[in-house]
């Protein structure tokens, strides 16, 4: 338990060093805020007697999959700065473990995603879900945020490099929308996506799929990510991060 104290002391100090680091912190709340203010003032825009119910649904599905992102970059950055200035030799005055380290930098991220998601569902407050399928979005979208950590991290040997590779991922935010233009015997192309899932389960609630379809969806969602999980923790226990 020192140990992981040790690393959360770390990342405060490095988070507050860091302005850019610093700002993503508060980017949901800020998009939430824009959500709340401007997507009324969007809707008043368009023509009378238009339904755009479908529109907000869609849009609040999207919107449930950016705070993982966002996390998934403040943990790639603050490893891409512990990595250039060699700050884990202080931590490891007691030896961590790199899978240790690895799981530490699974779970902080996912945490605060989860935290984010329901704030911004709550500020936005467009849609009204039950408490159980907010705590479910949250917790299937907050199993990307490490996803995003590890990629950026590992393909990445500096935050600069990291920012070009985050504007290349930001790209699949876009692929569960393609949900809505494929062809039904196609959609099996987007089950591979981990973003598909949560946009899938989220939006499934606000349009009254069955309690089946989205426990269903919820657990292969789960499974999928836990596949890419394991697969980049092997990478990333492997790495030295001194």
């Amino acid at each position: 338990m020192r140990k992981i104290h040790k690393l959360w002391t770390v990342d405060l100090r490095q988070s507050g060093r860091d302005p850019l680091t610093a700002l993503l912190f508060f980017v949901p709340v800020i998009m939430g805020l824009a959500g709340r203010f401007g997507f009324p003032a969007l809707l008043n825009l368009l023509p009378a007697g238009l339904d755009v119910t479908q529109y907000v649904r869609l849009s609040m599905a999207v919107l449930v999959l950016f705070p993982s992102m966002l996390t998934g970059m403040i943990a790639a950055f603050l490893m891409l700065d512990e990595k250039d200035e060699g700050t884990l030799t202080a931590i490891q005055v007691t030896p961590v473990p790199k899978m240790q380290y690895a799981l530490y930098r699974l779970f902080s991220p996912v945490l605060m995603s989860m935290v984010l998601v329901v704030l911004l569902v709550i500020i936005v407050g467009l849609v009204i879900v039950p408490a159980w399928v907010l705590l479910l979005t949250a917790i299937l979208a907050a199993l990307g945020a490490p996803l995003w950590a590890f990629v950026i991290f590992l393909f990445s040997g500096n935050k600069i490099e990291g920012l070009a590779i985050v504007k290349l991922l930001s790209l699949f935010i876009g692929v569960p929308l393609l949900a809505e233009v494929l062809p039904s015997k196609f959609l099996p192309l987007l089950w591979p996506f981990p973003l598909y899932w949560p946009y899938k389960f989220f939006l499934g609630s606000l349009t009254g799929a069955t309690y089946t379809s989205l426990l269903g969806a919820w657990i292969v969602g789960a499974l999928i990510h836990a596949v890419y999980l394991a697969v980049l923790l092997r990478f990333i226990s492997k790495r030295s991060y001194a």
